[in-house]
């Protein structure tokens, strides 16, 4: 990209994707934080602890991804695409396997709306797509 191209605004299908991403991202990370820390101080360790540090490490993929939609590059893009369809993926499961149907349905709901979104031209051709 030039440095023209640095100038031009982020479309707002853009925008709103990357909101609901550190959306995505900010709540998994609050949530998963206050987990390790009342798992911490009552003394709890194990595979437990290893879930919630990775869930912990999806929050960072996910918030670091968000965070370089500005940049307008196009591994960006692919990389948002692959992250909500893994989390539509998982939502699937969960719904199919009888998990919490509330909160996986508004987990799903966001990633469908992100990958509509950088789906629409004007998000393509942000990306260079």
């Amino acid at each position: 990209m030039s440095e023209q191209d640095f100038t031009r605004e982020m479309p707002a299908e853009a925008r709103t994707a990357r909101v609901i991403m550190f959306v995505q991202g900010g709540l998994i990370l609050v949530i998963y934080l206050i987990l390790l820390f009342l798992l911490a101080s009552q003394g709890v360790a194990g595979s437990l602890t290893v879930l919630i540090l990775l869930n912990l490490a999806w929050g960072f993929i996910i918030v670091g991804v968000a965070f370089n939609f500005g940049s307008g590059k196009r591994w960006v893009r692919i990389a948002a695409l692959i992250v909500e369809g893994i989390i539509v993926f998982n939502a699937a499961l969960t719904l199919f396997s009888g998990g919490n149907v509330a909160a996986t349905l508004i987990g799903l709901i966001l990633a469908i709306v992100v990958l509509y979104q950088l789906t629409r031209p004007a998000a393509r051709g942000w990306f260079g797509a």
